[in-house]
């Protein structure tokens, strides 16, 4: 990392991982629209319980170090991850200093923060699609663009929306994008 001099603070970097489309898109409108600078972004194939294993190799083939992002992250959600898979992928991102964002059960609980509080009881796909298209008065699509555009513009909110199920819990509905773009607008 370069040098800094006296009482300055090196800038946040970060480079996410994420497996989703809706994702990657959400995060991208998210950098445009909290003006969010030293953000990289890239999908790689789904591949839920290797996520890790994807990251790092994107990560090494890009030649990444510490020096040029400071923030390593991984965005998954529960989707077909098993309790030990998950418990993996934890352990493994710990030792290995990379962040885990989650949300469980779908990213969707997330995108649904932006307009209504989440508790930790389940909604099931159908009703995050419900809800989040009575939100936008159109049938909420994944990874539509124009639609996370629009849902984008309502991120204070989702962070008060989420503030109770921002740890993350295999068991429990819960998200804690929130606390990713909360560092990722402080700079």
């Amino acid at each position: 990392m370069s040098r800094l001099s006296k009482g300055k603070r090196a800038k946040k970097s970060f480079y996410i991982i994420t497996e989703g489309e809706t994702e990657e898109r959400y995060f991208s409108e998210f950098r445009q629209e909290g003006r969010c600078s030293g953000v990289k972004i890239k999908r790689v194939k789904p591949c839920s319980n290797q996520i890790l294993s994807a990251a790092k190799r994107v990560w090494k083939k890009e030649r990444f170090t510490l020096s040029n992002y400071n923030n390593p992250v991984i965005v998954i959600d529960k989707d077909a991850l098993t309790k030990d898979d998950f418990d993996t992928i934890l352990r493994q991102a710990f030792d290995s200093k990379i962040e885990v964002v989650f949300s469980n059960s779908a990213f969707e609980v997330w995108l649904l923060a932006h307009f209504e509080p989440i508790t930790k009881g389940f909604l099931s796909a159908n009703e995050l699609k419900k809800r989040l298209s009575n939100y936008l008065r159109r049938e909420y699509k994944k990874g539509n663009v124009s639609q996370l555009r629009a849902i984008v513009k309502h991120f204070t909110q989702a962070f008060e929306n989420t503030r109770n199920v921002s740890s993350i819990s295999y068991d429990t509905q819960c998200t804690n994008v929130g606390d990713l773009c909360q560092r990722m607008i402080e700079d």
